[in-house]
């Protein structure tokens, strides 16, 4: 009996191969959609963080403003605040003690409580981001 030695082979074959690029591209791909989606996250975080600091800006305003110089309208205000965003203010009396809405007292003078109401939206991927916040405004101060 003649014994042919077979020689072991070093090296990977095709099949090895193609498999192991075949997984290299779906981990590629995924962590290419990983951060596609932090990135997006990351925009709307900061579009979310910059409306609230024009919030805050603005109540601090008002706050800060005095009583007679805060002017009572339902009317939309566009204020100039930076792009892409838009802040609409509406001020109106408010009277605590009458939950009906009427803004006289039992008195039938008029309330020293004003309601400042502001709203930010900006367009963000075809939708419409709004926030809210609203402040109570008194014609004495936090302590009379």
């Amino acid at each position: 009996i003649i014994m042919i030695r077979l020689r072991k082979k070093k090296g990977f074959t095709l099949v090895e191969t193609i498999i192991a690029v075949v997984l290299i591209a779906i981990a590629l791909i995924t962590m290419a959609a990983a951060f596609t989606n932090a990135a997006s996250i990351l925009q709307r975080s900061r579009h979310t963080l910059t409306a609230v600091g024009q919030l805050q800006k603005w109540v601090e305003f008002y706050r800060n403003s005095s009583f007679s110089d805060i002017t009572t309208c339902t009317d939309t205000s566009l204020t100039p605040v930076p792009a892409p965003y838009s802040l609409q203010i509406t001020t109106q009396l408010h009277d605590a003690d009458n939950a009906d809405g009427d803004n006289d007292d039992s008195t039938g003078t008029e309330t020293d409580i004003k309601k400042v109401s502001l709203k930010i939206f900006w367009d963000e991927r075809g939708s419409l981001i709004t926030k809210k916040m609203t402040t109570l405004i008194t014609e004495n101060g936090i302590n009379p």
